[in-house]
């Protein structure tokens, strides 16, 4: 450019015609900016709308699976389990409630064989074997939840992050604490743990309302705090 105005200015063009070319030039760099800017931010709201669509689509799962995890896992830790005694049922129905739980073959055998043999075993072994069947469900439950968590953190504000991991860890601690108390823990050491374990399920009915609010206030009004990346360091569970 400094050569186009030295060769005008050798050349006898008076200072009107510079101005004028150069106003030429300051204006079509200005026109220039101005449709990269307005691209950029169309990108921007475009890429925005994507990200909020995507949170839209996954809080509503995400709670969701965090809520039944929870409350299946509140369900099987309940000091107070109900089972069918068969003391006034046939050994058919003792089969067809067999049939309706996944359990090994070997056992729903030896759960037959009890039944003709030693009514009082089969009644406790059956517990037994329907409390771990319970358990791992809800087990499978939590994994699952933990598993979306980890997978939608692009899409979720850093308050429901934060709550969304002490879910999970509480999850964890109370299956834990509940195994432990259920098989090998001494008797000395049976108050302190159901302690433990009642805080946990207090912590977990908290901070699932704490989510669903927090949720709910998001999905009303948008989340407009900055977009990020974000990655997290955990132990698998």
């Amino acid at each position: 450019m400094s050569d186009i105005f030295t060769t005008i200015l050798t050349s006898g063009v008076t200072t009107t015609s510079i101005l004028a070319l150069y106003r030429h030039f300051l204006s079509r760099n200005i026109e220039e900016f101005k449709s990269n800017l307005l691209f950029d931010s169309q990108r921007k709201v475009h890429d925005f709308q994507l990200f909020t669509t995507k949170k839209h689509e996954t809080y509503p799962k995400l709670y969701g699976l965090l809520y039944k995890s929870t409350d299946s896992i509140l369900n099987v830790t309940n000091r107070l389990q109900s089972y069918p005694s068969f003391n006034q049922h046939s050994k058919a129905d003792l089969e067809n409630y067999l049939g309706k739980h996944e359990l090994l073959e070997t056992d729903k055998n030896r759960i037959l064989s009890l039944w003709e043999t030693d009514k009082q075993k089969m009644q406790k072994e059956l517990q037994t074997l329907i409390q771990n069947e319970s358990f791992q469900e809800a087990d499978q439950l939590r994994i699952d939840a933990y598993r979306l968590f980890s997978e939608s953190l692009l899409y979720q504000s850093e308050e429901v992050t934060n709550i969304g991991e002490e879910i999970v860890k509480k999850q964890r601690e109370l299956l834990l604490d509940h195994d432990w108390y259920r098989q090998e823990a001494e008797p000395k050491e049976r108050r302190e743990i159901r302690e433990k374990i009642q805080e946990h399920k207090d912590t977990l009915d908290r901070l699932r309302k704490e989510l669903l609010e927090t949720m709910k206030s998001e999905l009303r009004v948008g989340y407009y705090g900055e977009i990020q990346m974000k990655t997290v360091n955990k132990e698998e569970p």
